[in-house]
């Protein structure tokens, strides 16, 4: 909660009319109240439970039993700053299977709140994939919402990103499975490369683009002065690179390459 700004100063509480004090209140008997922050009048506190609650309403709303939703919440030691996470369940409409490992990518909803004005609220709605058993992972945000906690706008308007980012999310979903039926062949990847790749990125990441396609593996130059085009270089393997196939068949295959 907050409550007006003050010190003691010569045995007198002096207040401060246009600063709060936002204060931690005790989870028991056993514990004192304890101030995490200073903030301005017209700060509107969102308490971390308001912005669960809202999100979890929000995914209740569009039809999503939350039993199969996956929660994750870190929050810092006095509860200043809080991350928040629903990893959505595999659903024809807004998951990806990538193959038949069981590789996929699934709709994740990451809210971000602190009570004592460090950080705006954030809410962001991504495509999430865990790319290998280290626990690296890629997302791609959908939609970036970003508000700061100031009087004039309302927790309840984290629904917005669901309804708009589902709609955003679904046609990505079916652009992604489009690009898995367009199978390229070997020259048509090589003329793209040596081309509007090369153009763009430069002959050293082109070069090491085509050897990723083509292996999986990132690569460095084991001839630097060699000449000819990106795709003819004589390339070193360096390391696998996660989440890309052994070879690149199709252009979902490619999009992967270049993230």
């Amino acid at each position: 909660y907050v409550k007006p700004f003050a010190i003691y100063s010569a045995g007198n509480c002096v207040i401060n009319p246009n600063l709060y004090t936002v204060v931690q209140t005790p989870a028991n008997q056993n514990e004192m109240e304890m101030p995490i922050g200073v903030v301005s009048k017209k700060y509107k506190l969102i308490q971390h439970y308001e912005v669960f609650d809202v999100a979890v309403n929000a995914i209740r709303d569009i039809g999503i039993d939350t039993e199969l939703v996956e929660a994750k919440l870190t929050i810092t030691e006095f509860g200043e700053r809080m991350a928040l996470g629903f990893l959505f369940p595999e659903d024809e409409s807004y998951s990806f299977n990538i193959d038949e490992n069981g590789d996929d990518m699934r709709l994740r909803l990451q809210c971000f709140n602190s009570v004592e004005g460090s950080a705006r609220f954030m809410a962001f709605l991504e495509l999430y994939r865990l790319v290998c058993s280290n626990g690296l992972m890629v997302g791609i945000a959908k939609l970036d919402f970003r508000k700061r906690h100031c009087i004039g706008w309302e927790i309840d308007d984290i629904g917005e990103v669901l309804s708009v980012g589902l709609s955003v999310i679904t046609e990505e979903v079916e652009l992604y499975r489009d690009w898995q039926q367009k199978e390229l062949v070997l020259e048509s990847i090589r003329q793209w490369v040596d081309g509007p790749l090369k153009d763009k990125w430069g002959v050293k990441l082109a070069a090491r683009t085509f050897h990723i396609i083509r292996t999986g593996m990132d690569a460095k130059f084991a001839k630097p002065f060699e000449k000819g085009w990106p795709s003819e270089k004589t390339m070193e393997p360096t390391r696998k690179v996660p989440g890309t196939p052994q070879e690149a068949h199709n252009a979902f295959d490619i999009s992967q390459v270049l993230s």
